[in-house]
């Protein structure tokens, strides 16, 4: 996937979505409607970021923005699907979707560098006593 790991990729997108979870039921004063929004953005990471995701990087079109824009686009489908005729609500989900795509950019890289000196740690050789 282009330098980056899928362990690494579905790590960003598990902390991207809690901390919109947990952003949501703050913001909402209702953890358990954070709870519903972190599995309904997990699943959604899943089944569409996962595979959008794989095809951007194979194209080596991976960056912020293109991120950003497929998780607005995501966060639109669940409405669509729907066919709810509400306009507001069109631009919250994609608005989520692409607060969730920001935070999974935000996580990759540091999850990156906390790979890669964990790495170096377990690479330097033990000391003799």
């Amino acid at each position: 996937m282009s330098g980056f790991k899928l362990s690494e990729v579905l790590q960003a997108m598990l902390f991207a979505c809690a901390l919109a979870g947990i952003l949501t039921g703050v913001l909402m004063q209702e953890m358990g409607f954070g709870l519903l929004i972190f599995l309904i953005s997990f699943a959604h990471a899943l089944v569409l970021g996962l595979p959008a995701f794989v095809l951007l990087s194979r194209a080596k079109k991976i960056n912020v923005w293109t991120t950003v824009a497929c998780g607005f686009l995501i966060g639109l489908i669940p409405v669509s699907v729907l066919n709810w005729d509400i306009k507001l609500l069109y631009l919250m989900f994609a608005g989520v979707g692409s607060v969730i795509a920001g935070l999974f950019w935000v996580c990759l890289p540091w999850l990156i560098a906390r790979h890669d000196s964990l790495a170096s740690i377990d690479a330097r050789p033990a000391r003799k006593a």
